[in-house]
């Protein structure tokens, strides 16, 4: 069971280096955006005005600060990970059983928040898919549920 988790969890944190979501604008894509880069802040190159701090004209960029319900959600796996490898079966299946929760429930709460600010600030011009990277990191929130919550005990 040590084993299935920490592959589960492990996994988990390599699916924050896939494509999370893409924003496009018009069925033309805007940008795609990693779970790393959601985790740590981005900058975007945007059509705009005029600027003289810029190098190109008629270009801005625009910074994103990191996300903090992201950088909860690697936090949480690394936690996950981190109790299947070290911490005794069955006290371990109840708390990953919590983590993995709490992981899909703040992995939902991102995704609305994400949908949210596109609505507001796109005028409804602006539309998100989720990518590989959300819905691989909802699989193994939902599986470290699952298999936490019915396989209790130690198999090795």
């Amino acid at each position: 069971m040590r084993r299935i988790n920490a592959i589960i969890f492990a996994v988990g944190i390599i699916a924050l280096l896939l494509p999370f979501m893409e924003v496009s604008c018009g069925g033309n894509t805007m940008m795609i955006v990693t779970g790393k880069q959601l985790i740590t802040g981005f900058s975007v190159n945007l059509p705009g005005k005029n600027n003289a701090q810029n190098q190109n004209p008629g270009v801005s960029q625009r910074k994103f600060r990191g996300n903090k319900y992201a950088q909860g959600l690697l936090a949480l796996l690394v936690l996950s990970l981190l109790i299947a490898i070290f911490v005794k079966f069955p006290l371990a299946s109840y708390i990953l059983v919590l983590l993995s929760a709490s992981g899909a429930g703040l992995l939902l709460l991102l995704r609305s928040r994400i949908l949210q600010q596109a609505a507001a600030r796109g005028a409804g011009l602006i539309a998100v898919r989720f990518r590989e990277g959300f819905w691989l990191l909802f699989v193994v929130f939902s599986l470290g549920f699952l298999i936490n919550l019915f396989f209790k005990k130690e198999k090795n």
